[in-house]
């Protein structure tokens, strides 16, 4: 249909000073996408996560689109058994992706991997709907939300070795998380019903502990 035809395009907008915006339609049919992010370490490079049926149903996939002098074209394509609602980059490798999926597992990429993921973190009972690389090269952690009501955060420190990380318990249905780390780590969660932040870390003891 019409309708769904112009849910499977994405969208991008480059708007020099002083210039109108130039719009770039990347057709990601049959993907209805979730979440579009630039690389912090290529500009040229975008990584969108997706599902067919809006969500609701079926697999989804990561594409990875990169632009050179024509236009953005498809790099890398990794289809995944469930929905993907949520994409970070690392910044600690610019190969390297982490999603969120509907199967409840935080799944990780490798640009220099074609055929699947490098890693799959279980641990969450429902679907994770939020993931987040810190912001911060001092302090590698990277922070899922699900709608199982919990947050979870890992040490990775490289690809070979993710660490186990306390988990912070919230009873509600989770939809997006970030973290920034300063003295202690400091997590906001925003949940169907509130938000909330809190702080996690050797510094901040008395936090609910849980592990992947």
């Amino acid at each position: 249909t019409e309708r769904k035809k112009k849910t499977q395009n994405l969208i991008v907008c480059k708007s020099p000073p002083f210039l109108l915006a130039i719009m770039v339609t990347i057709f990601t049919a049959p993907y209805h996408g979730y979440q579009v992010l630039f690389s912090p370490f290529e500009r040229n490079k975008i990584a969108f996560t997706g599902a067919v049926n809006y969500g609701i149903s079926g697999n989804g996939a990561l594409l990875i689109y990169e632009r050179d002098e024509v236009g953005y074209k498809e790099f890398r394509r990794y289809p995944w058994k469930d929905g993907l609602f949520d994409v970070t980059w690392s910044e600690l490798n610019e190969a390297v992706l982490v999603t969120a999926s509907g199967d409840g597992s935080v799944v990780v990429y490798d640009q220099a991997q074609p055929n699947g993921p490098v890693t799959v973190l279980t641990g969450h009972t429902a679907e994770v709907s939020s993931v987040h690389w810190s912001m911060t090269r001092q302090e590698q952690l990277v922070v899922s939300a699900s709608w199982d009501g919990t947050v979870r955060l890992v040490r990775a420190t490289s690809l070979k070795k993710i660490l186990k990380f306390p988990l912070l318990c919230i009873a509600d249905v989770l939809l997006c998380v970030c973290v920034c780390v300063c003295v202690c780590v400091c997590v906001c969660v925003r949940a169907y019903t509130h938000t909330c932040v809190n702080a996690v870390g050797s510094q901040c003891p008395g936090v609910c502990c849980h592990f992947y």
